[in-house]
């Protein structure tokens, strides 16, 4: 048998980070970074993972796993060998692990003799491997990955979420990442255990962020002049109620600052937090270029590493 691709895109989340796992909206923007696995070959007794660095094999092994799980008529060719590319940023926040299921079970599908391009069949192949990676993820990321574009979600638990592909409001964003304190999972985990206890300052941001994600899909969808400018107030609002519950970091915070004194509307960071992706609401594309320039200054002044240098996309 020949070989076969899936593909895959990395995320931007603007809005709805820890909020839509307990049933908030979310928006997010597709990046055009792209993770690209090809399997080749048949017959094999198990999965031929030797072109990968020794510790993604395990992790993504298991994501094979699981998507045998869900597509049952994978097995029928055997096992193969399999390859991973791409320039997905990695444990930075821009959904590294939701763009390798996603392109792991366009290929695997492909594979089996399935349609690589069923959106909703990919999606919960993919869903289910990313589990892997994030024991309860709420389906935004993988959403993203698959999707393209500019994405509002509604959360409907246990089941995939409710999505609406927006046209583009045409606000620039700066984008970046620094490293991250804390893994992903731990971050989770740990709002989790707090939530479950009452603990006020939790419960109060993630109300707080959920409506906050609310309007900012009220904003993307109605576009216009203004969008900039409340899309940075949103910003600014969210990221004082993260920083509130411990998920910012000294070094994103001298960054954002820098970003807002170059001319962001706002700024705040994207995904789990704890460092990772961050992003700096522009008022147009020339200042974006402003904003970059100015941030990665601030961060080689301070000695941050950067771990994906500024650039600007658009919502």
């Amino acid at each position: 048998m020949g070989p076969v691709v899936g593909r895959a895109r990395g995320k931007l989340l603007l809005f709805g980070e820890h909020a839509a796992v307990y049933g908030h909206p979310a928006v997010g923007v597709s990046l055009p970074d792209e993770t690209v696995v090809a399997l080749d070959g048949s017959g094999d007794p198990d999965w031929g993972l030797d072109s990968m660095a020794a510790e993604d094999r395990e992790p993504v092994r298991d994501a094979l796993v699981r998507v045998e799980e869900k597509v049952p008529r994978l097995a029928e060719n055997g096992r193969c060998s399999v390859s991973v590319r791409g320039s997905v940023a990695r444990r930075a926040g821009f959904g590294s692990s939701a763009a390798l299921c996603g392109a792991l079970s366009r290929a695997a599908l492909l594979r089996a003799g399935e349609d690589g391009a069923d959106l909703p069949r990919v999606w919960e192949v993919a869903h289910h491997a990313e589990r892997r990676f994030h024991g309860t993820p709420s389906g935004v990321d993988t959403g993203l990955a698959l999707l393209g574009g500019t994405v509002i979600f509604r959360p409907r638990p246990p089941a995939l979420p409710a999505y609406q592909v927006i046209p583009a409001a045409g606000v620039s964003l700066v984008v970046a990442a620094v490293r991250r304190d804390e893994a992903c999972a731990d971050l989770v985990r740990g709002l989790a255990v707090r939530m479950k206890a009452g603990d006020r300052t939790v419960t109060d941001a993630i109300s707080a962020l959920g409506e906050l994600s609310g309007f900012a899909c009220s904003v993307l969808r109605g576009g216009g002049p203004g969008a900039p400018r409340y899309m940075g107030m949103l910003a600014d609002a969210a990221m004082r109620r993260l920083s509130a519950v411990g998920l910012g970091t000294p070094e994103l915070d001298l960054l954002l600052e820098a970003a807002r004194r170059a001319g962001a509307l706002g700024a705040k960071l994207s995904g789990a937090g704890g460092g990772g992706a961050f992003y700096a609401v522009a008022p147009d594309a020339e200042a974006a270029a402003v904003i970059a320039g100015r941030i990665k200054d601030a961060a080689a002044d301070a000695g941050v590493p950067l771990l994906l240098p500024p650039r600007t996309v658009t919502a």
